[in-house]
């Protein structure tokens, strides 16, 4: 199935999609206007595998994705110009996604992680340190590191992480943190032009963190990448990724000496050395000839000005925005996201000072030209899923996960690349981890499934809910069992990764030794080791088997009640359900 370029969407869309919403959109305005609406947040690693336990921070509340990389956010509020999530897991660099929604349904978000790879040693020993590293030279003082958390000095061995991506490949604007746009020193919200990002972490050798001391500054040096040589100034701003707003924040600055740049950073971070202009708002949406709005596309907008290309995201609704230089000459430019070459649509705007709002973009396709999935899928009562997606791929390429609509449906139009061919479908149920697998598309063509049943390839779980401790966590692993013996049964299991969910055990006293009789039992933790590794105190629990049966059978069950954890006086409410096989 060649004809499904999915690898190049994940990397180029950088995605953000909401639902479906009613034909009238209001557009960006120079107010911002917020509107209440739920997140589906995806994570992944660099090679597009779903990373598990990565915590999404929004609105000063945490979230951990489950094993599909995913986390559904339901009740929050969206900026129509600018909202952020900080996305970080332990062993990656910390990242974040900004994204724009104009109506109340779902908004998608894709984040891509770097992993964090201490592969360059060196010694504080001397009294200048020169560290060449992923083309990147940093020059430390001495005394220039000290202990993360107590401040202290220290002089010794360091292992130490770099990034640094090509801001000349396709994929830079979707890999580094947020988007290219800063706030100055001045307090403007400018349109940056990059020449380079960095990010870099330092650690013992026992690995303790550690981070430029306190009054010390260390020289960054970064090669101009040669595409944009001729543009490079003699100078220019220094930018750090601020984690709480997500943007990019002026600080200090870097010159040029031949083909590099050199500057100097006070704290870690990831830093941008970039150029900026002022900036408006473009917003429009994209719909086919019928009305329909498109999926599978990505619009930039370019001009004259080297290196002030833009990439934005087109929501599920057709409605796209992002910034562009103020008073520059633009060229709005739609792709398929499937195969990057094919250009949809192509229009000069004229330079503006004032926001720009291009309405509806109707782009006629041929129906050779684009594939149709329509469905809705309904459990195994017949019920509409609500809290889902559909995972689509092909042979040899990368998923793509669409978040099943307000209405539990998925209703879209992707223009691919190829006249024929099939791709392969997976819908998951993600209030209950049951998917329906092997459904085969025709691409292109129309595939209306209508009520698909997802019922069935149930996998073995145990999930875990204490709103006041955030914790909501469904996990799927095999080390979970249910185990019985004459005097006492066992649900227990150690999870990974182990910043999430470390250990969990419940123990109870079944009614018929081997087995596990059906029934609502007294029960208590006998272990509940949390990522800051509180340990549990003292606890009430009812026990619930809905699903009883003989070792080797699955059971299934659910508890709540309250528990007390150490150093804490008040109780704290927990619930959860499981779905295991006897011991």
């Amino acid at each position: 199935m060649k004809h499904l370029r999915l690898l190049a969407f994940l990397y180029l869309l950088g995605i953000f999609l909401a639902g479906c919403v009613k034909d009238t959109i209001e557009f960006i305005t120079d107010q911002d206007k917020k509107t209440t609406t739920n997140l589906f947040v995806q994570v992944t690693d660099e090679k597009q595998q779903p990373l598990e336990g990565a915590t999404i921070q929004y609105q000063s509340k945490s979230f951990i994705t489950n094993s599909y990389g995913i986390v559904i956010i339901n009740g929050v509020d969206v900026s129509n110009r600018h909202s952020f999530a900080t996305v970080s897991k332990q062993g990656y660099f910390t990242t974040g996604s900004v994204f724009r929604s104009f109506s109340n349904t779902m908004v998608q978000i894709h984040c891509i992680m770097k992993e964090k790879k201490f592969d360059y040693t060196f010694s504080t020993s001397l009294a200048q340190t020169v560290v060449t590293a992923e083309g990147v030279e940093l020059s430390l003082p001495s005394n220039a590191l000290q202990y993360q958390n107590s401040g202290l000095a220290y002089d010794g061995e360091v292992k130490m992480a770099v990034w640094y991506p090509d801001p000349a490949l396709t994929t830079f604007k979707s890999e580094i943190p947020g988007e290219l746009v800063g706030i100055t020193s001045s307090n403007k919200v400018e349109m940056l032009t990059s020449y380079g990002v960095i990010q870099f972490e330092f650690q013992t050798l026992s690995g303790e963190s550690l981070r430029i001391a306190t009054g010390k500054k260390i020289n960054a040096i970064i090669p101009i990448p040669s595409a944009q040589l001729g543009s490079a100034p003699t100078s220019l701003s220094m930018w750090y990724f601020d984690e709480t707003t997500g943007y990019w924040k002026e600080e200090g600055t870097a010159t040029r000496s031949g083909d590099k740049y050199t500057a100097t950073i006070s704290h870690l971070g990831a830093w941008n050395y970039s150029t900026h202009l002022p900036a408006i708002h473009i917003s429009g949406r994209l719909l086919d000839q019928n009305g329909t709005p498109l999926q599978g596309v990505y619009v930039t907008h370019e001009s004259a000005v080297r290196g002030t290309a833009s990439l934005m995201g087109v929501n599920m609704d057709g409605t796209f925005s992002g910034l562009w230089p103020a008073d520059k000459p633009i060229t709005l430019k739609v792709f398929s996201a499937l195969c990057p070459a094919n250009e949809l649509y192509s229009r000069e705007l004229k330079a503006s000072s004032d926001n720009i709002d291009v309405g509806k973009v109707v782009i006629d396709l041929e129906e050779s030209s684009t594939m149709t999935l329509i469905c809705a899928p309904v459990d195994c009562e017949q019920k509409k899923v609500i809290k889902g997606f559909a995972s689509i791929f092909g042979w040899q390429y990368s998923k793509i996960n669409i978040p099943l609509d307000q209405n539990g449906e998925v209703n879209v139009v992707i223009p691919v690349c190829e006249s024929d061919g099939e791709a392969q479908m997976q819908l998951v149920d993600l209030n209950t981890n049951v998917t329906i697998d092997n459904i085969i598309l025709n691409v292109p063509g129309i595939n209306n499934l209508a009520d698909v049943l997802i019922c069935g390839n149930e996998p073995d779980f145990f999930m875990i809910n204490c709103p006041s401790m955030e914790i909501n966590n469904v996990l799927i692993y095999d080390g979970f069992q249910l185990r019985d013996s004459a005097d006492f049964t066992l649900l227990s299991g150690t999870a990974a990764p182990k910043d999430v969910l470390i250990q969990t055990g419940i123990i109870y006293k079944d009614k018929v030794p081997g087995q596990y009789a059906a029934g609502n039992f007294q029960g208590t933790f006998v272990q509940l080791a949390l990522r800051e590794k509180v340990k549990l105190v003292s606890s009430e629990l009812t026990l619930n088997i809905t699903k009883g049966g003989k070792a080797g059978e699955r059971i299934k069950g659910n508890f709540n009640g309250t528990i007390t954890l150490q150093g804490e006086g008040s109780s704290r409410k927990i619930n959860g359900e499981f779905l295991l096989k006897g011991q």
